[in-house]
């Protein structure tokens, strides 16, 4: 049976945040499930979109490089139809989905989930899958979301560090970070 372990959840405080990371965690399960709860202070309109960003880190350091590539898909009530994008080349981050806005009704959070399989196996590039969404409350055009996506990281060492931004802006107070890892061999 597959346990599940807490490696660190996280409340943004009144201030807001830059970011959310989480350095030297533990690298002795299997697999890394995060699930991020966010709202992007932004000045933007809120008919615009704004991304989570992620990049992923050995040694307790996160790598700003380019190593990443990204692929990913999503259907907005502004569009009937599904759009995919990919990163041009290497890119220095992983892009993954839209957020909910400070202009967005009020309450209003987005939620994007992240596997990260065999993030403590050394030997072999990381890959990432993501699905997330934005809720549209109040009905206007090019709020709602869904989106799905998976990237990589030309890496082969061990994963001990995540980090998440917002692509502009900054995590309102109330978003909310955990970060998961999975045992599926427990003793």
């Amino acid at each position: 049976m597959a346990v599940w372990n807490v490696i660190n959840h996280t409340d943004v405080g009144g201030s807001g945040a830059a970011n959310y990371e989480q350095t030297g965690f533990s690298t002795s399960y299997d697999h890394l499930y995060v699930v991020a709860n966010v709202r992007i202070d932004d000045s933007v309109a809120s008919g615009n979109f704004r991304y989570v960003w992620v990049q992923l880190g050995t040694s307790g350091s996160i790598d700003t490089g380019s190593n990443y590539n990204y692929r990913y898909g999503y259907i907005s009530d502004g569009s009937a139809s599904a759009t995919s994008y990919n990163s041009p080349g290497n890119a220095d981050k992983i892009v993954t989905s839209a957020a909910a806005l400070d202009g967005d009704t009020g309450g209003a959070f987005s939620t994007v989930e992240m596997w990260i399989p065999n993030y403590a196996y050394s030997g072999k590039n990381k890959q990432l899958m993501w699905k997330g969404w934005r809720p549209n409350f109040s009905n206007t055009t090019n709020h709602f979301f869904t989106g799905f996506g998976c990237g990589s990281w030309a890496n082969t060492g061990v994963i001990n560090s995540i980090k998440l931004t917002p692509s502009s802006g900054t995590f309102e107070e109330h978003s909310t970070f955990t970060v998961y890892a999975l045992d599926a061999t427990p003793s």
